[in-house]
């Protein structure tokens, strides 16, 4: 009889541990938020139930006592701090994102670079085709805005660093605190029984890391955006048809598919199901007509596949500017085909003019030298001058600079004196030396100004409408830097640490607008993962996406952006006084206040660079504006009334 009873018994509790595999709980997207530039993720778990079979390959929550969990290794990369585990943690205050504990790399005291590295134990990626996946937890703040503390996510077939493939980063800080959720997806070269997951927590002496509930799963549901059709990023007002192609990433079809978009993080939100898209396939998916009047909107699209493993493929954002003119840029693709582009939109490709010219363009420029009278000028690599016809593309032999140098590189013209400057390299790759010369206008020839004690690679130079010069370089490893240079002596001053992207050693170009945006156009090349027109800060160095070229791998020279006779972003006197914008030099407030009761419509914050960092419709005599996020340095407050539009200089100290 006992022996019957506990057989029954036995049976009853497989029926209950089969019950709870088929109602295991997953998490689930709940409530979404905006958290990054390129993904939604996920801030409140909820659960749903799950009837699939899949089991995580490893899953661990670092809720026991010991640490390193067993089969887990951690090893100091640099300085004197590993991954610890935590129940509590300080700088920021959080709680494990789930159980009892958590883990964390002492960022906030280890000094910037230094580094640590945790290791999973082996894990088995048999029939891994792509579809596997890391995924982690990683609480974000909005300490230390500047400083990049971050996990890189390696994997590698020996528990090393050595020859580890890095799949994924995190970075610690967000404008939110919360915990977030990451995935990243396995290469399919991993699909043996033995491989590694690295974490390499790097310090930059900001808040601490803090990491919890880590998997590894397969077969991973994942559907993404992969590109946007409309808008493009420049448009006269009018009616477009936003539209998007998702793809389904993963193995298996996968049905009603939410796919949204809104413009700004507040908008209202537009969303398309899509009833079913097949394992690999892709799908254009159209929302209904939008109209747009003149202003900047910024494009949110993203998918909402329930239980999505891979987050980081689901946003894509644009902004796109609704303009009253759209203006066309020159340059010669490919660097002899004379063209030109809406700078506005990029992306909607290039109109070619006339014939190819039989050198290769190193550099151009398009500028007024008078009120009614413009040149497009080009260097050729047989260092010669041309002058461009915009209508036909014919080139005007002008001369011959007379340069010993080995090629011209850049191009400028400085408003400020109506002088020509071109840029000259002589000697060894990469290490040439740096050259500045004046061009005679009406026959090309070129005299020395001054030779940099600075060696590289220097692609092209600009001037701003207040006459400051400025040169880009590539280096070996293919990282662009941004320089300042003096037009007396040559030399070279690093801004920043590089551009923050890789470039191609192809002939590139930049120039500024008369509102003093740089512009720069990058092709990618062997060497380089640029490609398309960029706007580089002149403050940080850094280089900002403003559109892909819609031709890839397409070298864009002799680049030509019509400027003014004389500068337009300038400090102007308000004759009337009407505006008072104070105090100023300024450390965290400014007050705008319209002095006769005025209506101020707007104000708007320019850096130097011509790039927009604040924007405020205000309908009201006066608002007051946090600069406690701005870089320290100069900017312009815009004020717009009924009466016109008054701009002042302001410096923001910190």
């Amino acid at each position: 009889m006992k022996i019957k009873f506990f057989t029954f018994c036995i049976f009853i509790a497989l029926i209950f541990f089969m019950q709870g595999i088929s109602i295991a709980q997953i998490q689930t997207p709940g409530n979404y938020s905006i958290v990054s530039g390129n993904t939604i993720m996920q801030t409140l778990p909820s659960t749903i139930t799950d009837m699939s079979p899949m089991v995580p390959i490893l899953s661990q929550s670092f809720d026991a006592v010991t640490f390193p969990p067993a089969g887990w290794t951690r090893i100091i990369g640099t300085g004197t701090f590993n991954w610890e585990r935590a129940t509590n943690g300080t700088y920021p205050t959080c709680t494990p994102h789930t159980g009892a504990g958590m883990i964390f790399y002492n960022s906030y005291t280890a000094t910037s670079g230094f580094y640590a590295t945790l290791i999973t134990p082996v894990v088995n990626l048999t029939g891994n085709t792509g579809f596997h996946a890391v995924k982690m937890w990683m609480y974000h703040d909005p300490g230390y805005t500047s400083d990049p503390d971050r996990v890189e996510i390696l994997v590698n077939t020996t528990p090393s660093l050595t020859g580890a493939a890095l799949i994924g980063t995190v970075n610690r800080y967000n404008a939110v605190a919360s915990w977030t959720e990451h995935a990243f997806a396995i290469p399919a070269i991993y699909s043996t029984t033995t491989n590694y997951i690295l974490f390499k927590a790097v310090s930059s002496f900001g808040n601490n890391i803090y990491v919890d509930d880590i998997s590894v799963i397969q077969d991973a549901k994942d559907v993404g955006v992969t590109a946007i059709i409309s808008p493009e990023v420049g448009m006269l007002p009018g009616s477009i048809i936003p539209q998007i192609t998702i793809k389904n990433y993963g193995n298996y079809t996968q049905t009603n598919i939410p796919v949204s978009y809104k413009i700004g993080t507040s908008g209202t939100v537009n969303t398309i199901n899509v009833p079913s898209l097949a394992a690999g396939a892709t799908t254009n998916v159209s929302f209904p007509l939008w109209t747009g009047a003149l202003g900047t909107y910024n494009f949110i699209f993203y998918t909402e596949l329930l239980e999505d493993d891979i987050l980081g493929n689901d946003t894509i954002k644009r902004d796109l500017s609704v303009v009253s003119k759209l203006n066309k840029a020159y340059c010669l693709k490919d660097n002899n085909q004379p063209s030109s582009f809406i700078l506005e939109n990029p992306i909607g490709g290039f109109t070619n003019m006339g014939n190819t010219v039989p050198w290769l363009t190193r550099a151009g420029v398009y500028f007024s030298t008078s009120e009614t009278a413009y040149k497009w000028l080009v260097l050729g690599s047989d260092k010669r001058l041309y002058s461009m016809d915009t209508l036909t593309g014919v080139a005007n032999f002008i001369g011959a600079t007379g340069a010993p140098d080995d090629f011209l590189s850049g191009l400028t013209y400085d408003k400020s004196t109506h002088t020509l400057y071109a840029s000259g390299l002589s000697g060894t790759y990469p290490n040439f030396n740096f050259k500045l010369y004046t061009i005679n206008q009406t026959n090309g020839s070129a005299t020395l100004v001054a030779t940099s004690t600075r060696t590289g690679f220097f692609t092209d130079i600009a001037c701003n409408t207040s006459g400051q010069l400025f040169a880009i370089e590539f280096r070996p490893d293919s990282t662009g830097k941004f320089y300042s240079l003096n037009k007396t002596t040559a030399e070279l001053t690093l801004i920043g640490t590089n551009l923050g992207a890789k470039i191609s050693s192809s002939p590139q170009d930049i120039e500024f607008t008369d509102n003093n945006i740089l512009y720069f156009t990058a092709s990618k090349g062997n060497d380089g993962v640029l490609d398309g027109l960029y706007t580089i800060n002149t403050t940080t160095g850094k280089a900002t996406l403003v559109s892909s070229f819609k031709l890839t791998n397409t070298p864009v020279g002799g680049l030509g952006i019509k400027t003014a006779f004389g500068a337009s972003i300038h400090e102007t006197t308000n004759t009337k006084n009407e505006i008072n914008i104070f105090p100023n030099p300024i450390k965290e407030f400014i007050s705008v206040v319209s002095k006769n009761n005025e209506t101020i419509k707007t104000v708007k914050v320019i850096s130097l660079s011509g790039q927009l960092v604040y924007s405020e419709t205000v309908n009201h005599i006066a608002t007051t504006i946090n600069t406690t996020d701005m870089s320290a340095g100069f900017y312009f407050v815009q004020v717009l009334t009924n009466k016109g539009l008054f701009t002042q200089k302001i410096v923001v100290t910190k």
